[in-house]
């Protein structure tokens, strides 16, 4: 779905990837309840025999309305902007061929630090809140509800803000106001402040996510980009088991979570600098093709 709907939408690949991965956000909010429901009223496996019908019906059912966009497909009437099609790349490449190029490798680093730096607050959202704030568990549920509310709006905002302004500043900025964020929670001990700073983390993560695919498809084309984005959608696995237990062994051994976020912020900056190396280098190998392309031969 995800490969289909960026390939359908060349000119709001970030606007379409943001919408869906928003949607498959919102997705827990509205099952889990559901879920809780029917084990309360019956059990675990009654609710999950029925979940799985419903999901097998409702998603056959809607698969059967969809098309397969076409390779190369442009709206009618519309053509690249300047900054898509410098950061777009006109090389199809499948899965070995991405695999075989630097480009890639600094991608996905980078793109797995943005993402860890997210999943180490993510994934300990409610005693960092319950420990820096000093409030109750129910009160922390309410930053929960926020992280939540920033991390799915941040998926749809700088994905459609990636379509005017580019991919790269977009990304660049995602890590500067990532690091910020995490410097912010080392300092800050006031319920308002807090969820600020966690609102702003939410807000950069979701960003992450929404671009992966259409960084993808920019990078290495969108005729394979259904098995590209599934390796690069492999970072996230690497991000979520990798950012809560960095912050966990930290929490463990300083007895704070100050350290952790200084440990987040550095990775942001750590990112900054990748992502950077990977600009100056894509513009490097943009320099020497126009050098080399038969016009200026």
């Amino acid at each position: 779905t995800m490969s289909n709907s960026v390939r359908f939408f060349p000119d709001k690949r970030g606007l379409a990837s943001g919408l869906l991965t928003a949607g498959y956000g919102v997705g827990p909010v509205i099952w889990a309840p559901i879920s809780v429901a029917l084990i309360s009223n019956y059990d675990v496996f009654f609710t999950l025999k029925v979940l799985g019908a419903v999901f097998f019906v409702v998603i056959g059912g809607v698969s059967l309305t969809v098309s397969t966009a076409p390779d190369n497909y442009r709206p009618a009437g519309w053509t690249p902007p300047v900054q898509l099609a410098q950061q777009s790349s006109s090389i199809e490449k499948n899965w070995m061929q991405m695999l075989r190029d630097p480009l890639f490798y600094f991608v996905a680093s980078a793109l797995t630090l943005g993402e860890m730096s997210g999943m180490m607050l993510v994934g300990h959202a409610s005693p960092i809140a319950q420990e820096v704030a000093n409030i109750t568990p129910q009160a922390a549920a309410g930053i929960i509800g926020v992280l939540a509310m920033s991390n799915t709006s941040g998926r749809v905002c700088w994905g459609w803000i990636s379509d005017k302004l580019g991919r790269y500043a977009v990304v660049m900025v995602l890590f500067a106001l990532g690091g910020m964020g995490m410097v912010a929670l080392s300092y800050v001990n006031e319920y308002f402040y807090l969820t600020c700073a966690i609102m702003l983390i939410g807000l950069c993560y979701g960003g992450f996510l929404a671009l992966m695919a259409p960084l993808t498809a920019d990078l290495f084309g969108t005729k394979n980009l259904g098995l590209n984005f599934g390796i690069m959608f492999l970072t996230i696995a690497v991000a979520a088991y990798a950012g809560p237990l960095l912050v966990a062994v930290i929490k463990a051994s300083s007895g704070s979570y100050t350290k952790a976020f200084i440990a987040a912020a550095f990775i942001n900056l750590v990112g900054f600098c990748i992502f950077g190396l990977f600009i100056l280098y894509k513009n490097r190998l943009l320099k020497t093709r126009a050098v080399n392309s038969p016009v200026n031969c």
